[in-house]
């Protein structure tokens, strides 16, 4: 088992921008290397289906209807689609304090407003 888990770093490491521990490369755990891209290709699809969902949610905003929409994210490439939408962007520093931040800070942004509503992001099959 330990093997096969060096393998998957190893394949990981030369296929991938994925950080993980790297382990020592020796021929044990390079010989299959190869046989874990298919492991690769599934994480790295699984993140284009989460930027995609994340496109199909900031599509979805009736951004005409709100005086102003503002997305509180913790990553680089979702403050970016935002912006690249004309959406104000919030930057959440601490993700680890859970949904409450998010709301909090997406409040304190809004604070003008007579009204806010919130909408999930980051779950694809919510409909």
């Amino acid at each position: 088992m330990k093997i096969f888990l060096q393998t998957l770093a190893v394949a990981f490491g030369m296929f991938s921008a994925v950080p993980l521990p790297q382990p020592v490369w020796n021929k044990q755990n390079m010989r299959y290397a190869l046989c874990a891209f298919p492991a690769v290709g599934l994480v790295s699809g699984a993140g284009l289906l989460g930027f995609a969902a994340l496109c199909r949610a900031l599509e979805a905003v009736p951004s005409r209807s709100f005086c102003r929409v503002t997305v509180v994210t913790q990553y680089d490439e979702a403050a970016a689609l935002a912006e690249s939408f004309g959406f104000d962007v919030v930057r959440n520093d601490r993700p680890e304090e859970g949904l409450s931040r998010t709301v909090h800070l997406g409040t304190e942004a809004l604070a003008d407003c007579d009204a806010i509503l919130y909408q999930v992001a980051d779950q694809p099959l919510l409909r």
